[in-house]
């Protein structure tokens, strides 16, 4: 009985002590996580609006980077992030979010000056099906909207992922083989975003 109560109590110090380890490395560990997340996103920033940014850039580096190069304003109640690029002039970055076929999907959308043609695109955060849906954050599949226009030859401001193969009009950009409805969900978040800077660039604001 004695060595039954021993192993109940000792096993309970142990998850207890267990527990007080996992909790503090959780607590320690946050602000370093919280460092790569910001520094995740600014090296997205910076690649969507074209500032040349070193593979070895470290947290701090980037920061200076994008002190030195970015500016913030505020367009259609979102923050823009602009930079006057070297060759293609100013250069406007927004965010976009919402939700994937999985979970949240979270980028960048940078225009040209025009605001209408797309300098970049770039995802930074999906949990879409690796090898279908998530190849939407591969390079490959953002390098298909530049220069694609967000606003079709009938005057509407969207923006169409189509059927792999299918996409023809300056406002179309083929989508992902298999991934159809992730194509759906990520077409519906950037046309959210599209809508909200048409209607600021109607009133002329």
């Amino acid at each position: 009985m004695k060595g039954n109560t021993y192993t109940i109590i000792y096993s309970a110090v142990l998850a207890l002590v267990c527990a007080s380890l996992l909790t503090l490395a959780s607590v320690s560990l946050k602000p370093y996580q919280e460092a790569n997340r910001k520094a995740k996103e600014q090296r997205t920033i910076l690649r969507a609006l074209g500032v040349k940014v070193p593979d070895y850039a470290g947290a701090e580096q980037l920061l200076e980077i994008y002190n030195r190069n970015v500016g913030e304003t505020t367009v259609a109640g979102r923050t823009a992030y602009v930079y006057n690029h070297p060759s293609e002039g100013k250069v406007t970055a927004f965010r976009f979010a919402g939700p994937g076929l999985w979970g949240p999907i979270e980028g960048l959308l940078a225009l040209k000056a025009d605001m209408r043609t797309i300098y970049r695109m770039a995802i930074y955060k999906q949990e879409e099906t690796p090898g279908l849906g998530g190849n939407i954050e591969n390079e490959e599949f953002q390098g298909l909207f530049r220069g694609k226009q967000i606003v079709s030859p009938q005057g509407k401001a969207a923006l169409d992922i189509t059927l792999p193969g299918q996409a023809h009009a300056v406002n179309q950009v083929n989508g992902i083989s298999g991934a159809t409805l992730t194509g759906d969900k990520l077409e519906q978040v950037i046309n959210k975003l599209i809508a909200d800077i048409a209607a600021v660039e109607a009133t002329g604001a």
